[in-house]
């Protein structure tokens, strides 16, 4: 009987575990100011948390400027399956190549690449659940790579123009 009630207790400890799924209000220490979103990355130093807001709004918070609870829950978090990375793989005059790659969870996701160098025409790939892809795409100086769910509300992102960078 004791270890049923030790196997209850790991199940229970995994089920809490933190996820990007999560909304939770996040707090501003020195104003006060609060943020309804949920993390979707974070930076490897731990530094700044990734959010997207319900309204699929993406904001960097820096870690030193939240209270501790939410500093915490930057140290604790663990990202869900969807993954999009963006790198350039190639240069030429007014043009870059990227490789785009991504990794579906649960749920169908979609792949939205917005681009300058055509008039801004978007090229859309569709991943099945639990299914990876991996493709390249000639963008301008200016381009926008969005991961959205079936509903088009934003999971990730990752943008570049000439003057700001990443």
């Amino acid at each position: 009987m004791e270890w049923i009630m030790r196997i209850v207790f790991l199940l229970l400890c995994f089920g809490v575990s933190l996820s990007a799924s999560e909304f939770r209000t996040w707090s501003q220490a020195a104003s006060g100011r609060t943020l309804e979103a949920k993390m979707t990355d974070r930076k490897k130093d731990y530094s700044e948390a990734k959010v997207v807001t319900r309204a699929g709004k993406v904001h960097w918070l820096k870690a030193i400027d939240l209270v501790k609870e939410d500093r915490d829950y930057i140290l604790k978090w663990e990202p869900e399956i969807d993954h999009l990375s963006v790198r350039t793989i190639g240069t030429r005059k007014g043009q870059k190549t990227i490789e785009i790659t991504a990794e579906a969870g649960n749920d169908e996701i979609a792949i939205h690449v917005y681009y300058s160098s055509e008039g801004g025409v978007s090229h859309i790939e569709r991943i099945k659940p639990h299914s990876n892809w991996k493709g390249e795409q000639v963008v301008s100086s200016k381009y926008r790579v969005v991961a959205r769910d079936q509903k088009g509300k934003i999971l990730d992102e990752a943008s570049w123009n000439r003057k700001g960078g990443l």
